[in-house]
């Protein structure tokens, strides 16, 4: 495939979750690699994506433990692509209130209830160096970074090593996948002297928008399988196009309160069961004005949240979620428009309920996809509220005495 037939393609990197058996986490971050011996496994990927008319986005929270001078990030991008510092409240903010809610209705109870900044010095000196192009460097916050160029996988690799970036031998087949298409590649490690504490989230803005992910290079550091969320700021409800799309059956969603625990977790994996595990679900999906005081009362968040809308006329928020076995990572993400346009709002009521008991006193709610719940909320319906204490009692017994009589 030549250059020219893939300069409206758009190559983004998941945000890598790196749990370490060893020396070193790495929480967050597009390809990134250390050396083999701190025996990392990937296992969530946290992507988030912005598809404007004229350029994409995407952000990249970076978290990472262990030694400094072990930590690489290598990012395949198509046409001209700029590094900037993002900030992490965009992060934390967009994964809370877009996360699925599972919620308990209120109960008729006896008694009633409590009702970034882009700093860089940037080279664009086109130099040759052992078949590879070197683009531009910049310096972004703490860290270095390169923009490279080369027809050679082994030649690009070999100097990756060279200037100190950790590339495991089996990422190289996928380099050599993205350099068959052409693609450049952006290099980023910490400045010499600079600590894991100062690395911050960065964003890539570039110049031709499509809405595709490159799972291959997700497949560096997995075991058997990866967990991946994807928020995609669109003009609409977006989905999968390669990949089998599903729903979780909210209708089939249950509560037991006597573990305090909601069945979401096992939905989900009902959901992608029939495709073999490679569905993508869509956990929600609205208009970005539904969440927009979240941020608008956050500074911190403000600023990433305003870039990702700003060019939308009419801005959704689609939060997709899977858990791939690593054989599912041999294709790169397609993304489209949804054939659905309904919303799907984040929050929603337990289908069933199990083991209810007959009061229960704290408002409360299940969030996200752990078994976390804090209460129930318990009040009495209107003009249906039961009579109290002993005067209830004595105008029951009243009342059967009356009928019996009558009768």
């Amino acid at each position: 495939m030549t250059r020219s037939s893939w300069t409206r393609a758009l190559f983004l990197v998941a945000a890598v979750s790196v749990p370490t058996l060893s020396s070193g986490v790495a929480d967050a971050c597009g390809g990134c690699f250390a050396p083999s011996e701190t025996n990392q496994v990937v296992t969530d990927h946290l992507m988030v994506m912005a598809l404007h008319a004229s350029e994409s986005i995407l952000w990249d929270q970076i978290r990472y433990s262990g030694r400094p001078q072990d930590f690489s990030w290598v990012l395949p991008v198509q046409g001209d692509a700029r590094l900037e510092l993002a900030n992490g409240t965009f992060f934390d903010t967009l994964s809370q209130v877009t996360a699925p809610t599972v919620t308990a209705p209120s109960q008729v109870c006896p008694t009633a209830g409590r009702g970034g900044l882009f700093a860089a010095s940037d080279s664009t000196a086109r130099n040759e160096s052992g078949g590879v192009q070197i683009l531009s460097t910049a310096i972004v916050g703490p860290y270095q970074t390169v923009t490279l160029r080369s027809s050679d996988a082994d030649a690009l690799s070999t100097w990756l090593r060279a200037n100190n970036y950790a590339i495991p031998a089996s990422i190289e087949p996928v380099i050599r996948h993205y350099t068959d298409l052409h693609m450049d590649f952006i290099a980023l490690r910490l400045r010499p002297g600079e600590g894991v504490q100062a690395m911050q989230p960065v964003r890539v803005r570039f110049s031709t928008p499509s809405p595709v992910l490159p799972l291959r290079m997700v497949s560096a550091g997995i075991a058997d399988k990866v967990g991946i969320s994807l928020f995609v700021f669109s003009e609409g409800r977006t989905e999968a196009m390669n990949f089998p799309n599903a729903l979780v059956d909210r209708a089939r969603v249950s509560w037991d309160y006597s573990t305090s625990a909601s069945n979401y977790p096992a939905m989900f994996r009902a959901a992608i069961a029939p495709s073999g595990g490679r569905a993508w679900v869509t956990e929600s999906a609205q208009r970005a004005d539904s969440y927009s005081n979240n941020f608008r009362y956050s500074p911190e968040a403000y600023g990433d949240w305003g870039l990702a809308v700003a060019g939308l006329s009419q801005p959704w928020v689609t939060r997709l979620r899977a858990d791939l076995p690593a054989a599912s990572l041999d294709r790169d993400l397609q993304l489209q428009a949804s054939s659905n346009s309904a919303e799907l709002a984040p929050s929603f009521q337990a289908g069933v309920l199990l083991n209810r008991p007959p009061c229960a006193t704290d408002d409360g709610f299940y969030s996200g996809t752990d078994s976390s719940f804090r209460g129930l909320s318990c009040s009495a319906s209107p003009g249906a509220a039961a009579p109290r204490g002993l005067a209830g009692l004595l105008a029951l017994g009243l009342a059967a005495v009356v009928v019996r009589r009558r009768r």
